[in-house]
């Protein structure tokens, strides 16, 4: 047989040499390699085996029905056949050399020598020592053959004679597939016992130590745990090992429950259903490949959880060409969009009764994806054509067109819970094709509430606004009192003087009032839920549709007071925290074009980005961005903030990314002289040799030690800051504040670069907040105005580097040195 000739997988390892040298035949070369541990006998001896299967099935058929049997005879026959027909040396292997099947006088002879050899094992006197061994080795032979038709006949009963069911395995497949929990380190589950910030402060002096003597050579700061920690359990008493190894112990059996129930039973909760639906994506994934390439096409598949649908897609591997992706291809995108939001649809009306999801609707649940509408222009015409022809279609028409006015309201608007969850329903009933009259009838039930909450919600802001006003009419009164304070304390300090600190501090114990900046504007929310706004010396009452969620012309008041836990200050070596934190005082949402659409054109974008970067940067599918920016959508979603300022802030990085621009690394989370506190999330990334990967982690609890695996519990304060000493003194105001848009200008520091180190780091980090903002409306507002901003600047940051013959001079003056904070910053 040829070296470089592939051999089947059961084919027979026999002792013929003659055998082995033969060429293989058609036949053999065109039967399918089986997959698995090859079996213990020869294709030859397995057919022989095979062929009393018949006999056994019939003797089992008996013993189930609690007939007399003989099960026993079957197997005693087939095994002195088999000797019959292969002989007493090695007749698992070793082929044939009588005709098959055995002649009976043949099974006969096979028989009674089996029975003599029995015999004289139980038996051995007067027997040679060679004779005895012999018949040792003859009653070994005889239980070997009986135990593997036996176990052969039982094989092949449970898998039946047809091919197995590939939905009884799949269970067991999710399970190889899925990592197996495992004994967690005895050192790690030591140290997390409790709080110890005596090796927390060792580590940093052994880290800090070898990285002066070593330099960039030096482990990283988590390598160095692993060593201290490590040394530390070692020399711990014998007491506290006994309770590391009980504690991880149980650890090891609650992973165990949890991993059993995740790869094979039933969900208990849609929270369940939709946690293994984002947990299977990777497998997903690797599975379209794999039959995308073995059938050299594309494979697609849908799965649909009670609250939301994922899409798994693969095409197969062409030389030379890129992998374009059905979902990439003009026109189809469409067509999966709408065949996705079918099926979501359908699941959610199965799980109805299931999970009783109409009571969740109207407690408007947040997971819950709201489905927008295309436009007529973007169908495929085939859809619109079925969609023309519907015979639903005139009443949703009818119905669409006296909601108009509220669909066409602004897309920062407050809308009731409990109007946003029905007409949520309704929209999502009104997509089946197939409704009955009963159904529809409900539909306008459900319209008729939603437009009563409506008209309640409008009668209640109406009530709000008057009372604004009238607050705003006793403010102004009290405003001019302030000015003619101010005039009057000019006068007396000979002539005008800058609104400085001192200034601002004599005022205030002067009049008790203590002005705000000119270009800033206050908000104040009177008792009934009313706002007034101070702007430019007058008192005005906001409009209460807009308010909470609609950007404000002037950014806010000059810095936001913060709440920090006592507990929380100092954790993980970071000092307390100050409470101010800056903001974005200027309307920077007037710089960024077409925000109501950024949403739905965020698919497109992100296709046409990987079709441009994949071939161009290796490091963008190594890093896991892909994964990272396609769940962007439903991720914000969750964590309740502005899902079009973070497509908007994405596609200003894709942009970045794709442009001219030179890849550098951030090195302030290497080289950390700065006055600005960096959020550990950021920082733990700087170590040398450590590849990030962008993933979507949850926020840290206060209290908590900081690692890199937790977004920090106070990156809302960090952040900002950080971003703040990101940006060109000319943007800043003297109270530390962004109060200049981003211009093209302006010079930014070259660690504000695109590449597999640079900005990405920060977008992601603040996309991450956004998906934990926990709907608090001051931190909600917060991450809409910095994520607004830092779009902006990536966007200005682009078109400069379109600019290759000014920018790049431009930036190599720019003299790196340590950021520092700016007056007003607030640093403790």
């Amino acid at each position: 047989m040829a070296r470089n000739e592939k051999k089947r997988a059961h084919d027979d390892p026999v002792d013929d040499a003659d055998s082995r040298s033969k060429k293989r035949t058609a036949k053999d070369n065109a039967e399918p390699t089986r997959m698995g541990r090859p079996r213990n006998v020869g294709n030859e001896q397995f057919d022989v085996i095979m062929d009393g299967f018949g006999d056994y099935l019939i003797e089992k058929k008996k013993k189930d029905r609690k007939q007399p049997h003989n099960i026993t005879g079957v197997f005693n026959d087939k095994t002195f056949g088999f000797i019959a027909t292969f002989g007493w040396d090695n007749p698992l292997r070793k082929r044939s050399t009588v005709a098959a099947p055995a002649s009976q006088d043949a099974i006969n002879a096979a028989k009674e020598a089996a029975q003599e050899s029995a015999r004289i094992v139980a038996d051995p006197t007067g027997t040679s020592e060679e004779s005895l061994t012999e018949h040792k080795r003859r009653d070994q032979i005889v239980t070997s053959v009986r135990n593997e038709i036996s176990k052969i006949y039982q094989r092949t009963l449970r898998q039946g004679n047809d091919a197995p069911k590939a939905s009884l395995d799949i269970p067991k497949l999710i399970k190889a597939v899925m990592s197996k929990p495992s004994l967690r380190q005895l050192y790690m589950v030591w140290a997390k016992m409790q709080p110890r910030p005596e090796l927390e402060a060792e580590v940093d002096r052994r880290h800090a130590a070898a990285v002066e003597e070593k330099g960039e050579d030096a482990m990283s700061r988590g390598a160095m745990w692993n060593v201290v920690a490590a040394e530390w359990y070692n020399a711990c008493s014998e007491e506290e090992k006994v309770a590391t190894r009980q504690e991880a112990q149980k650890f090891l059996e609650e992973e165990q429950k949890k991993w059993e129930d995740q790869s094979a039973s039933t969900p208990s909760t849609p929270e369940e259903a939709h946690e293994f639906l984002e947990g299977s994506q990777d497998f997903l994934k690797a599975m379209m490949k794999f039959f995308a390439n073995r059938v050299s096409g594309i494979a697609v598949m849908f799965l649909a959880s009670p609250n939301d649908v994922s899409m798994s897609e693969a095409v197969c591997d062409i030389p030379g060409q890129p992998n374009l992706l059905y979902s990439q291809v003009a026109q189809e995108e469409t067509t999966l969009w709408l065949m996705g939001h079918r099926i979501k649809a359908q699941a959610r009306k199965m799980n109805e009764s299931k999970w009783d999801l109409r009571d969740e609707d109207e407690r408007a649940t947040p997971d819950v994806e709201e489905v927008s509408p295309f436009s007529e222009s973007c169908i495929d015409p085939t859809l619109r054509q079925a969609a023309q022809t519907s015979p639903t279609t005139t009443g949703l028409k009818t119905a669409a067109a006296g909601e108009g006015l509220a669909t066409t309201s602004t897309r920062g608007a407050p809308v009731s819970h409990v109007q946003d969850g029905t007409e949520r329903g309704v929209a999502a009933r009104s997509e089946d094709a197939g409704v009955t009259s009963l159904q529809q009838d409900q539909e306008i039930r459900a319209r008729a509430v939603a437009a009563a909450a409506a008209s309640a919600k409008l009668q209640e802001a109406q009530a709000k606004a008057l009372a604004a006003k009238a607050l705003a009419d006793a403010a102004n009164a009290e405003v001019e009192a302030v000015k003619a304070a101010a005039l009057a304390l000019e006068s007396a300090i000979g002539g005008p003087r800058s609104i400085d600190r001192p200034a601002q501090v004599e005022l205030m114990q002067t009049t008790g009032f203590s002005p705000a900046p000119a270009q800033d504007r206050a908000q104040v929310v009177v008792a009934s839920g009313a706002e007034v706004g101070v702007e430019n010396g007058e008192a005005i009452a906001l409009d209460v549709i807009t308010a909470v969620d609609e950007p404000r012309p002037a950014g806010g008041p000059a810095s936001m007071a913060v709440d920090h836990p006592e507990e929380a200050s100092g954790v993980g070596g970071v000092g307390p925290a100050s409470s101010i934190v800056p903001v974005i005082a200027f309307e920077v949402f007037a710089s960024l074009k077409d925000l109501d659409s950024a949403e739905s054109r965020y698919t497109a974008v992100y296709n046409e980005t990987q079709l441009a970067l994949v071939p161009k940067k290796p490091w963008w599918s190594e890093t896991s961005n892909e994964a990272f920016f396609k769940a962007l959508p439903s991720k914000l979603r969750r964590g309740g903030v502005d899902v079009a300022v973070g497509c908007e802030l994405s596609a200003a990085y894709f942009a970045l990314e794709q442009s001219a621009a030179e890849e550098r690394a951030l090195d302030l989370f290497t080289n950390r002289p700065l006055n600005v506190e960096v959020p550990e999330y950021l920082a733990k990334f700087g170590d040398k040799g450590r590849e990030w990967h962008a993933r979507w982690h949850q926020r840290a609890e206060p209290g908590t030690t900081r690692k890199r695996t937790a977004l920090d519990w106070d990156i809302h304060v960090t952040f900002p800051r950080l971003w703040v000493a990101l940006q060109p003194s000319a943007r800043l105001n003297e109270y530390g504040n962004i109060a200049v848009p981003a211009q093209a200008s302006m010079v930014w520091s070259p660690d504000v670069a695109a590449g597999k180190d640079g900005v990405r780091a920060l977008v992601a980090t603040v996309l991450n907040w956004g998906s934990n903002a926990k709907t608090e409306p001051s931190e909600v507002t917060q991450w809409r105005y910095i994520a607004a901003d830092m779009a902006q600047v990536l966007r200005v940051l682009a078109e400069q580097a379109g600019q290759s013959q000014t920018t790049e001079e431009s930036v190599k003056r720019v003299k790196k040195v340590p950021l520092k904070l700016r007056k007003g910053d607030g640093a403790a």
